[in-house]
């Protein structure tokens, strides 16, 4: 609550907790009439995301992650960049918050600075960027004009949701300005990669990324490298699976993704 940037409503969303978080953000909206507490049954991130959209009254939307945290100028950065650069979309980057506390970036001091970005530009930076390519990706971390939200919903029931919305309001955006330094905090949680890896979330991620695909493909973004960002990804979790003996659809359809993408690859070197 401590921003420096103070015209603000803060909407929680109590998605079915059960450690007692509820009390205490009952306290927070007792204590500063800018928070509101919205109660549900655990319907998980994309249903709370909707309904905190839902219920909001803001010009300008945030979302901010469970457990993560930002800095004290947080929004102001966010906001004066928006509207200096008469963007729909301002963007920040972030600190990597390990559960030992140490914080990490990827930025080195000469990345650091300010570009605006155009709607194809954005969006093609989700898969070819030299940089972190998840800033792009992630609904976190940036304040959205509300009104290219309107019709667009996080897919309920669906692990990776970001990847089936985040490139839509892109294309949606006049301009989207990345400022490239960190201001938020994403903390890393100490559950292992292997145990967050199921065949059912892999298919989650494939039939969010063939949505992006098709979208991208529509509004004639250049796909280059797209498949090529993609798929290591997929069989990095594909040999997760391997690795558990754990097969069903997620893992049927990766395997046809990569012997697709390998036989047109095999084909263009044939040419």
């Amino acid at each position: 609550m401590a921003q420096t940037f103070t015209d603000f409503e803060l909407i929680i969303v109590d998605d079915g907790s059960t450690d007692g978080s509820h009390e205490l953000c009952e306290e927070f909206a007792k204590q500063d009439s800018r928070v509101r507490l919205i109660t549900q049954p655990n319907r998980g991130l994309s249903a709370a995301r909707n309904i905190g959209l839902l219920n909001s009254n803001g010009e300008y939307i945030n979302f901010i992650d469970t457990d993560d945290r930002v800095d004290a100028n947080y929004l102001q950065v966010l906001y004066d960049q928006l509207i200096n650069n008469d963007a729909d979309i301002s963007m920040i980057n972030y600190w990597l918050e390990k559960p030992d506390g140490t914080c990490l970036t990827y930025l080195s001091p000469q990345d650091i600075g300010v570009e605006v970005l155009g709607p194809f530009e954005a969006a093609e930076r989700q898969y070819r960027w030299n940089l972190n390519t998840n800033i792009f990706v992630v609904a976190w971390g940036k304040l959205i004009r509300r009104s290219i939200l309107i019709g667009e919903q996080f897919p309920i029931g669906r692990d990776h949701e970001d990847e089936a919305v985040i490139h839509r309001l892109f294309l949606k955006s006049r301009k989207v300005v990345l400022i490239n330094k960190g201001y938020y905090y994403y903390r890393q949680h100490a559950s292992s990669i292997m145990s967050n890896v199921t065949d059912e979330r892999l298919m989650d991620f494939i039939s969010a990324i063939e949505v992006k695909y098709a979208d991208l493909s529509v509004a004639g973004c250049d796909l280059t490298n797209f498949w090529e960002h993609y798929l290591p990804v997929i069989a990095d979790k594909l040999r997760l699976l391997d690795m558990k003996g754990e097969m069903g659809q997620g893992s049927w359809r990766a395997r046809q993704l990569i012997e697709i993408f390998n036989q047109s690859r095999g084909k263009g070197n044939e040419n």
